[in-house]
């Protein structure tokens, strides 16, 4: 009886000591220990039931990674079909590769520009002795320079150890080759815009690490409203604040908007400058590229839903009705419209960085964020040869272990870059002094005023 007596009193004293404890602890911090490293048992995956199934997120993928066909990857376009899905014919001789370097060397190239003979030549039995033409040589300029990036496999086997589902272990514990090469897809479809409105990629142009280059604003510039930016063939700090003066006319009203009238004088202005169409589908078109605003602004254009009404297909296939303006051909253009495109930034405007230059051509977190919603937009009038690409060393992976292979991790790189095909006069054939550009045959810019927001809805 008397034991019976002890152990009972025994087991009130541990049931006050614990509700006690209890007590003391729920009036404290309480310290969990977390197990494992990028992975641990305290993430949300852990804490709710978890599907087998991984997704990946959905992201838009510009043109230029369709038509540039170094890197493209396939895995991504399944779960993003944004670009994945565009099936219109390619162009083949958009961007110039230069591949030399992977033979000669070095990180700059010149690409020799023949000009054609213009002398008037004689006739009858005037003598030619003493009468020829001398050749003129001008030159496009291309430079290349390393894009890496690397991804973090594994930082500690038990950050493998805490993963539970082994479909999710597989996806996420996988190598990082498809990943690289969807973010170098990503990064260098942005390569030939940047190319195209400012000089060259932002790889050689990187205040840091880049080749010593500036961005230089397109020479054949013209802003909606105020005509062509004056250019006396001189990349200089005149000239980049002339295009500043000029982007700052664009306001909300409609001759600064894109329409119907605008893509006849971009051709124009196509022809005008030299530029050679491409043969898509048997005929000869320029390819003009522009963002979702301004898509949308040419679909209020009465004189366009005119065109479309009087010139287009009867029925449901009418665009009018399918809304599909991507890949149209009109006014001896074919239309793309790539969500991708940057916008231009001057003194003043949200996210101006005065280090990238007077005139700041997209965003420095354009990978984070590929649509540039500010309302100074453009549209590109592209023929062959609009952008050449110096091109040292394909893609290539590597791995690395450390800590007796507790950390894995894999890379990439590549040798590349990209450039306008601005034509330059090294030797002063044309007397405007050597090194003085000559001229930009391949494509135009044109700037009009969009909100990338609807007001009225």
């Amino acid at each position: 009886m008397k034991n019976k007596s002890f152990l009972f009193a025994m087991l009130i004293i541990t049931v006050i000591c614990m509700i006690l404890d209890a007590t003391i602890v729920s009036a404290t911090s309480v310290v969990f220990a977390i197990v494992g490293g990028t992975y641990t048992d305290q993430m949300q995956i852990f804490r709710r039931g978890l599907s087998s199934q991984m997704e990946k997120l959905v992201w838009r993928y510009g043109k230029w990674a369709k038509l540039t066909d170094i890197i493209d990857v396939a895995k991504y376009r399944r779960a993003g079909t944004y670009a994945g899905a565009m099936t219109l014919p390619t162009p083949k001789n958009l961007i110039h590769i230069v591949k030399d370097f992977e033979r000669e060397g070095g990180i700059y190239m010149d690409v020799p520009v023949l000009v054609p003979l213009t002398a008037k030549g004689r006739v009858g039995l005037a003598p030619l002795r003493g009468h020829e033409e001398k050749r003129k040589i001008l030159t496009k300029k291309v430079a290349i320079n390393q894009v890496r990036h690397a991804v973090e496999i594994q930082d500690n086997k038990m950050s493998k150890q805490v993963l539970k589902k082994p479909q999710v272990q597989m996806a996420l514990m996988e190598r990082g080759k498809n990943d690289l090469q969807d973010w170098f897809s990503r990064r260098m479809a942005m390569f030939p815009y940047q190319a195209i409105l400012g000089g060259y990629s932002n790889n050689l142009t990187d205040p840091t690490y880049g080749i010593g280059y500036t961005p230089k604003s397109h020479p054949n510039s013209y802003v909606a409203g105020h005509g062509r930016v004056s250019f006396s063939n001189l990349f200089n700090a005149a000239y980049e604040t002339a295009m500043a003066n000029a982007l700052a006319t664009l306001t909300d009203v409609p001759d600064k908007h894109f329409s119907l009238a605008k893509i006849k004088n971009m051709v124009y202005l196509a022809n005008f400058h030299k530029l050679t169409p491409l043969l898509i589908d048997g005929k000869l078109l320029y390819i003009i590229f522009i963002p979702p605003a301004l898509a949308w602004q040419l679909k209020q254009d009465p004189e366009y839903l005119t065109y479309l009404k009087d010139a287009g297909v009867r029925g449901n296939d009418n665009i009018i009705f399918t809304g599909v303006m991507e890949g149209t051909f009109i006014e001896g253009a074919m239309l793309l419209v790539d969500d991708t495109m940057p916008a231009a930034r001057i003194s003043g405007d949200d996210s101006y960085d005065s280090s990238w230059g007077t005139v700041n051509y997209g965003l420095d977190t354009y990978m984070a964020n590929p649509r540039d919603t500010f309302n100074k937009k453009c549209a590109i009038i592209c023929g062959a040869g609009a952008v050449t690409g110096g091109y040292g060393s394909e893609l290539g992976f590597e791995s690395e272990t450390a800590d007796y292979s507790q950390f894995l991790g894999d890379a990439a790189d590549q040798i590349s870059g990209f450039e306008r095909c601005d034509i330059i006069d090294d030797d002063n054939y044309f007397g405007n002094g050597a090194g003085a550009f000559y001229e930009n045959n391949s494509s135009l810019v044109y700037w009009f005023y969009a909100e990338d927001s609807l007001t009225e809805i």
